[in-house]
């Protein structure tokens, strides 16, 4: 095998393509070297990345290396590796905390939404602000269930009745509109039919 690929580099040597070059020199040898070890991945590299290297004399003889061994980017998918944020610390977010005194302070929480306004709210945002308190009724859940475990009280049980009536006034917010829709639409429905009628006694 050795000698196959000193018959090799002696024919690439002696071929057109070595004589582009202005001498033999040290570097065009080992670049030589390094296209002879990269024949059985040819058919990913193009002919043309494998002598670019050779073509120039200033380049060093390690810098045509990662050249070789390029690949085109049709057919390639990178791997890419994004480390999700969800975890189950996301359901213990109402750390209580201890102040000089030796006093348990809570995270600062607002009031509870109210349905006027709520009423001023778009869909959108009201089907955003569920979930933001859903998933703050489920971390406080969580919280209820493991101090319950240890024999605890919920640390600031104001929130949870906080979190319960802001969902329970979205659900009066979006039934009061789906029943004016419905409305509306009965409205129109009833209005369509009565002129269809009319037109149709007229004819």
């Amino acid at each position: 095998r050795v000698f196959q690929q000193m018959s090799r580099c002696r024919a690439i040597l002696s071929s057109p393509v070595s004589g582009l070059l202005s001498k033999t020199t040290p570097q065009s040898i080992v670049q030589t070297r390094a296209s002879l070890y990269v024949q059985p991945f040819k058919f990913f590299v193009p002919r043309t990345q494998l002598f670019a290297s050779k073509l120039s004399e200033t380049a060093s003889p390690l810098t045509c290396v990662p050249s070789l061994f390029q690949t085109p980017s049709l057919g390639i998918r990178t791997i890419s590796y994004t480390r999700p944020c969800r975890s189950i610390d996301d359901f213990f977010i109402s750390n209580a905390d201890v102040d000089k005194e030796g006093k348990m302070t809570f995270p600062a929480v607002g009031r509870a939404w109210t349905a006027a306004e709520l009423r001023l709210k778009s869909f959108d945002d009201l089907h955003k602000l569920w979930w933001v308190l859903l998933k703050e009724r489920n971390s406080l859940a969580t919280e209820r269930a493991a101090a319950r475990a240890k024999g605890l009280q919920l640390l600031n049980p104001r929130r949870w009745r906080k979190v319960r009536k802001s969902m329970a006034r979205i659900k009066v917010v979006l039934g009061e509109r789906s029943r004016a829709k419905g409305h509306i639409m009965a409205e129109a429905r009833a209005k369509v039919e009565a002129e269809f009628a009319a037109a149709r006694a007229a004819a």
